[in-house]
């Protein structure tokens, strides 16, 4: 039962990527977030057995499902059944917190059927609104001994700070483990800093402490949310693209004409992957892995540049498939500047006036249908839904 249910758990649902604390690039956050002492978790809201579940799925140290699975009997929207899955931390220690049990929901990656981040991640600023939308519609209620609350989030950019407010700090009914900063409009590691008196700490005091990055924190280009025109002739046939390579390994831009930044191409394999590495990258480990045991030059210690793996970063003409399925094109081969009059116009990619098409795009954006709105992040926005210690 518990297998059949985690086998369709969506793959591309994982814990953000967390690094210790480091000082450069600190300007780039502008949340801090409460991190509590909890079990990492998600929670899950689905069809299964003919009926609509809710129930919460723990992970492990390695941030992988486990079979412990909590079934909440709640009272929500049926939409959230069409899958809806925050991840969070479930508070379950039985000496702090008695028999209740608490789940405090930091990062949504579904909401009523809608994906955020497959198959490539997204900042907080294009998920935000449905983070805010799924607790505005949340009843307020408790299934004993469990409970849904939002984290406690601050704005820090103004300040430079990473104290906690004033105002909220006598309102937190959890044990927090770390203070987190978190970059809103770009894929950055999430940075913890062990809490204790911080009212006087200061961002550019921080320590310099870098440890293993995540290849998603060199992704800083955000991706429009074009609707697609599927029905057009151009994705029944091969297409030409200029493609252009982005820092993060296997991560390409196809841009359309003029130039419009249009998707991101799909590298579905590793012959794929070997293909564009060997035109756009620098890397002896593609062609024999016995290069992997060689030592390293010692320019490559002395290149801290990261995009010194990069043979251009220009654009090529790539001639490119489109797979239906995932709703991405795939590179197929290199082709001459010559074809670059075959270039599609992006209005001959995409509806031009933005509007969903139910019958040709049924898994929109959740964001265009919601019209989404570009705004600063203010904590008393969950003021209902706070986690309070008398609850």
């Amino acid at each position: 039962m518990v297998y059949k249910l985690l086998k369709a758990f969506p793959s591309f649902v994982k814990p953000s990527y967390e690094t210790t604390v480091h000082k450069k690039g600190y300007e780039e956050y502008q949340i801090g977030v409460a991190i509590p002492y909890g079990k990492r978790c998600c929670l899950w809201y689905t069809h299964y057995e003919k009926k609509d579940v809710c129930c919460i799925v723990e992970y492990n140290r390695s941030k992988q499902l486990q079979d412990n699975i909590h079934f909440l009997d709640i009272d929500f929207p049926k939409e959230f059944a069409l899958g809806t899955i925050l991840t969070g931390y479930l508070l379950d220690d039985e000496e702090v917190y008695g028999k209740n049990k608490y789940f405090i929901a930091d990062d949504i990656f579904m909401l009523k059927g809608y994906e955020f981040g497959n198959p490539f991640p997204l900042p907080l600023d294009k998920k935000m609104k449905a983070f805010t939308d799924f607790f505005q519609e949340l009843p307020i209620n408790t299934c004993f001994p469990y409970s849904i609350h939002s984290i406690v989030l601050w704005n820090i950019v103004s300040e430079n700070k990473l104290s906690i407010p004033s105002e909220y700090i006598d309102h937190i009914g959890y044990n927090i483990k770390f203070i987190q900063m978190r970059c809103t409009n770009k894929i950055l590691p999430h940075v913890n800093h062990t809490y204790k008196d911080m009212a006087n700490i200061n961002c550019d005091e921080l320590q310099d402490v870098i440890t293993t990055t995540s290849i998603w924190s060199k992704m800083t280009t955000s991706m429009p949310f074009w609707n697609l025109n599927l029905q057009s002739y151009i994705y029944k046939k091969p297409c030409i693209f200029w493609v252009k390579p982005e820092i993060a390994y296997d991560v390409y831009f196809l841009e359309a004409k003029p130039h419009v930044l249009y998707q991101c191409a799909l590298i579905p394999d590793q012959q794929t992957s070997k293909m564009m590495n060997s035109i756009f990258r620098k890397i002896p480990e593609n062609d024999s892995l016995d290069k992997i045991e060689e030592s390293d030059d010692e320019e490559d210690f002395e290149n801290i540049s990261e995009n010194k793996y990069l043979k251009t970063q220009q654009p090529l003409l790539m001639e490119c498939r489109f797979h239906y399925k995932f709703r991405k094109w795939i590179p197929v081969k290199l082709v001459d500047y010559s074809f670059e009059r075959y270039v599609p116009n992006i209005t001959d990619l995409v509806f031009s006036d933005s509007r969903p098409s139910q019958k040709y795009n049924p898994n929109r954006n959740y964001n265009q249908r919601n019209s989404f709105q570009n705004r600063k992040f203010h904590s008393n926005k969950f003021s209902k839904n706070k986690f309070h210690q008398n609850r």
